[in-house]
């Protein structure tokens, strides 16, 4: 394990070696000097060694650097002396050396190493109205450790009595000078001074009166104007009583609460009228509607290297709404019919938030027909009852509270009668590889590609409103599409483009449900067989279902004294209501009704316990996709 001494332990054991000395009798009469006791860091200086005894050889003298065990590089100089060049030292504080004749220690010597005035970002502010500047800066060249640090600094103007230096409490490695008397000028003479151990260094800064003047805060609550492109600062400015009436640069920069966006500056070339009590500054607002800023204003006076003032903050603006930027994009051939519930859905990718523009953000949609969809959220809109046989033209656009999007999008739905010829077949999910797989569709003529989408749910909804659908296009010759995660909770679908011809719209796949299927062929059974066994089971689900209709009709006398003394004799049990699924392609289990029972106050006997028997109906998850026909969905057209 390694470990350092701290280092005024090292000096001091530095110094007691060099009193002490070794115990051995020395060989020789021996000097140790250097042609410099003092030097500044950085600075470069030689140290020599003389042992003059008549059995001493030069080889065997050496210069050791303090505690360490290693011998400087020496030249010899005569046959009793050698020495050692330092060069540029970077030691704080000091610089300590030893003579050794062999392993024999002999004396040793201590050189004053004065820390450089290295002063970097000095600068000093004087508000307008004020007549006395503070100043502040860094020194690159004080020793790290605080308790070696023994300088002192003064800062004064011309033939003005300088004011002492402190280190900032808020940041120990700053200096700061307050009070510093200025007098009537337009060109000042700082003078910075450092105090080492009597040794002094002094460093000459010189700036103008607009290098280091700002313009003062006034302590008035201002007024904000605001339309839909600037926003106004009615402002009491505080040069009335000043000689630095200059023209002033006004900087407001806005920091958007969005993660989206980036902060926004303006800046503005102001004239003040001393004349007038007020004056009103305008500014350009950032591009976006609806969205919430904290503003921060600057300001210098309008010359070569004015400082800018402190900033000012000022409460949350919230730009004006307007209408959307633009209506949804309609997926390619974004649209899917389910037979069973003759149902047609229309699928967008939604708007991005910079792009709703205002509150109580909404999607609308309605057919050529006038027809409005029965449910719309955030990626689809529903049409109960659609008629297969009429082609139509669907309309969606975006609005909120200000109004409707200027344009909207256009989809061409196609006669539905065969769109099953045009829809790809077989869709599977492979999640140890993470692919879609399909085959073609049985009409390929005309076949340019594919477009394939996808949307997390974990609803019955076929995509959740939390996230947009994404969709990638591949050509024609390619029958799988890989995602580079599993989508075992998410809704896949495909729609076959075609060139001059309609798409049958999208095809969808649950994944979850792909894995149940792959689930029943442990033994590597054939898609035959497990074809066989469903069929097996759903008979005799049948032939179950209708033993059990038969036992309801079951009726059953009751001798007329069991009934007397109570009011409601039996309680007929209502039966439940049949469960729905949103999700198109599935058919709603039906509930089997239970056997009336019924209770009787003198009996004791507890309750039959009717056991509702389940039925396993046929899963279909048939979702019909997008299709591909370029020339329909995204069209725009004028409201």
């Amino acid at each position: 394990m390694s470990w350092k001494l701290p280092l005024p332990v090292l000096v001091i054991l530095e110094a007691l070696l060099l009193l002490c000395g070794g115990q051995a009798k020395e060989p020789c009469e021996a000097h140790m000097w250097s042609d410099r006791w003092t030097v500044l860091a950085g600075e470069s200086f030689e140290v020599f060694c003389s042992c003059n005894g008549s059995e001493i050889q030069v080889e065997d003298l050496h210069i050791q650097k303090g505690l360490e065990e290693r011998y400087l590089e020496t030249s010899i100089v005569d046959e009793i002396t050698i020495k050692h060049r330092v060069e540029h030292v970077q030691e704080q504080v000091s610089f300590n050396t030893a003579c050794r004749y062999r392993d024999q220690y002999l004396g040793g010597i201590l050189v004053v190493v004065i820390p450089l005035l290295q002063v970097q970002e000095f600068q000093c502010l004087v508000e307008s109205a004020d007549r006395e500047a503070s100043c502040t800066f860094k020194d690159l060249g004080r020793p790290e450790d605080n308790s070696l640090r023994k300088e002192r600094y003064f800062l004064g103007i011309d033939e003005e009595p300088s004011v002492p230096c402190w280190e900032m409490s808020s940041n120990h490695s700053w200096i700061q000078c307050n009070g510093i008397k200025l007098p009537d000028e337009i060109m000042y003479k700082f003078r910075l001074s450092m105090d080492y151990e009597g040794y002094t260094q002094s460093q000459d800064f010189q700036f103008k009166i607009t290098e280091i003047s700002v313009p003062a805060w006034t302590p008035y609550k201002p007024n904000f104007l605001q339309n839909s492109s600037h926003i106004c600062l009615q402002w009491v400015h505080t040069d009335e009583n000043s000689l630095l009436a200059w023209p002033q640069e006004w900087r407001v920069q806005f920091n958007p609460q969005s993660p989206k966006l980036q902060p926004y500056v303006d800046q503005l070339i102001v004239y003040p009228d001393i004349t007038m009590y007020f004056e009103l500054n305008c500014f350009k607002i950032p591009p976006h509607s609806n969205q919430a800023y904290r503003l921060r204003f600057s300001r210098r006076y309008y010359s070569t290297r004015s400082p800018w003032s402190s900033e000012l903050d000022f409460p949350e603006l919230t730009t004006a709404a307007t209408v959307p930027d633009r209506p949804p994009e309609l997926l390619t051939n974004g649209f899917y019919h389910g037979p069973e519930k003759k149902e047609l859905y229309v699928f967008w990718r939604q708007l991005d938030e910079l792009e709703l523009n205002g509150p109580n953000f909404t999607y609308a949609a309605v057919t050529d027909e006038g027809k409005n969809p029965s449910s719309i959220n955030k990626n689809s809109a529903l049409f109960s009852h659609w008629d297969t046989t009429l082609p139509a033209v669907i309309y969606v656009w975006s609005q909120n509270s200000v109004g409707s999007s200027t344009n909207r999008t256009r989809l061409q739905v196609p006669l539905l009668t065969n769109s099953e010829y045009r829809q790809p077949l077989e869709l599977w999910y492979h999640d140890d590889i993470y692919a879609l797989t399909w085959q073609p569709p049985q009409d390929q003529q005309g076949l340019t590609g594919y477009a394939i989408s996808w949307c997390w749910s974990s609803s019955n909804q076929i995509c959740d409103d939390q996230e947009s659908i994404q969709n990638e296009m591949v050509k024609a010759s390619q029958t799988q599409f890989h995602f580079n995660q599993s989508m075992l909770l998410s809704h896949l679908a495909v729609a076959a483009c075609y060139k001059d011809k309609p798409s049958g719209g999208m095809k969808w796949i649950n994944p979850t449900w792909v894995r149940f299927i792959k689930s029943w062929k442990p033994l590597g059974l054939s898609h035959f067989m497990l074809g066989m066994i469903t069929l097996i089971m759903i008979g005799f689900i049948i032939v179950l279902f209708q033993k059990l209709r038969l036992m309801s009709q079951i009726e059953v006398d009751i001798p007329e004294i069991l009934l007397k003394g109570s009011a409601n004799a039996f309680v007929l049990s209502q039966p439940d209501s049949p469960a729905t699924l949103a999700i198109p392609g599935n058919f709603s289990p039906k509930t089997i009704m239970n056997i009336n029972n019924f209770t009787m106050e003198m009996s004791e006997e507890p309750e039959p316990k009717i056991e509702v028997i389940p039925y396993i109906t046929r899963y279909m998850f048939d979702k019909t996709s997008e299709a591909c026909v370029q020339d329909q969905g995204n069209v725009y057209q004028k409201l």
